[in-house]
């Protein structure tokens, strides 16, 4: 018999999505290790290295399910970086459920392709890979919305509107810093189709 795939996993709980499209949705976050990006304001620094918990794809299916969001319930696939881990598998046993699958990724250089595509893919464009989003990525996979989280040294030029998909600008800070909250204020002004990305998480005080 084949071994089932199993997953570094930092944690999985139950919460709110904060940010983009899909904030305010209740949903179950499976949070997988690894991070090769390094951001400086990161909030799960711990998921960088080694660590977490192995889980089979059965274990993590069964705690998602106990954690009793129901049928259709929204997970969200996030890190970390979740594309350095083959994610086909587990995102086949999640649709078999079936759930709702977002995920959540900066679409770095060297991550996997998906090979079973996800409902819904947020990508995050991350300044330490120069905002790129690798082009096998794009013709794969697809995108449904981008995040760029707006820090001091945030410039509007490296928004990428080639993707023809929603654009959130995230005042850095959780909460959101006063002053990264104006920046992005002022560049909305010049941008009206771009939108603000609440990080609400950080304003009601959970993961």
């Amino acid at each position: 018999m084949e071994k089932e795939q199993s997953y570094q996993v930092n944690e999985i709980f139950r919460s709110i999505q904060g940010e983009g499209f899909w904030c305010g949705t209740q949903a179950v976050f499976v949070r997988l290790q690894g991070c090769p990006v390094g951001c400086e304001w990161c909030d799960t620094r711990r998921t960088w290295g080694r660590g977490g918990t192995s889980m089979t794809i059965s274990e993590i299916v069964g705690e998602i399910t106990r954690l009793n969001i129901g049928q259709f319930g929204h997970v969200v696939i996030t890190g970390g970086e979740p594309t350095i881990w083959e994610l086909g598998p587990l995102v086949d046993a999640l649709h078999f459920r079936p759930y709702y699958v977002q995920l959540e990724t900066s679409a770095l250089e060297g991550g996997k392709d998906i090979s079973r595509r996800p409902n819904w893919i947020t990508v995050s464009p991350k300044a330490q890979l120069d905002f790129r989003i690798r082009e096998s990525f794009r013709r794969h996979n697809g995108v449904n919305e981008v995040k760029y989280v707006v820090d001091d040294s945030f410039d509007e030029a490296v928004v990428d509107e080639s993707l023809h998909a929603p654009i959130y600008l995230m005042p850095e800070g959780l909460p959101s810093r006063v002053e990264m909250i104006h920046k992005t204020l002022e560049i909305l002004e010049r941008h009206p189709a771009w939108r603000f990305g609440s990080r609400l998480q950080g304003w009601i005080n959970i993961r």
